[in-house]
């Protein structure tokens, strides 16, 4: 994977996700938005859309290209239903038990 990434499903917690990703980005980490599907816009639980650095098919291309090493970081923030969504796409649950 060779950096962080934090994966958004409609419905995400805003705050969790978005904060997250602004403490890596200003801590000079290398950290992208990833969504689960093909949409390049995904939307909070509070309504706020947030454009992705990568759709789940470019995440995957980076993912076959470069691996998954123990240093990187996978951020599945909270909230309803993003969380249910995310637990339910199999291909992250996947990727996850793989990493862990």
């Amino acid at each position: 994977m060779k950096g962080s990434f934090v994966f958004l499903a409609d419905g995400f917690e805003e705050t969790e996700a978005l904060a997250t990703l602004d403490v890596l980005r200003r801590g000079g980490i290398e950290a992208y938005l990833v969504s689960i599907d093909e949409e390049g816009m995904v939307t909070g639980s509070h309504g706020v859309t947030v454009a992705v650095d990568n759709t789940w098919d470019d995440f995957l291309s980076l993912l076959h290209r470069n691996g998954t090493e123990k240093q990187d970081l996978m951020v599945f923030p909270g909230g309803m239903p993003g969380t249910k969504n995310l637990a339910e796409h199999n291909g992250l649950m996947s990727l996850m038990r793989e990493h862990y």
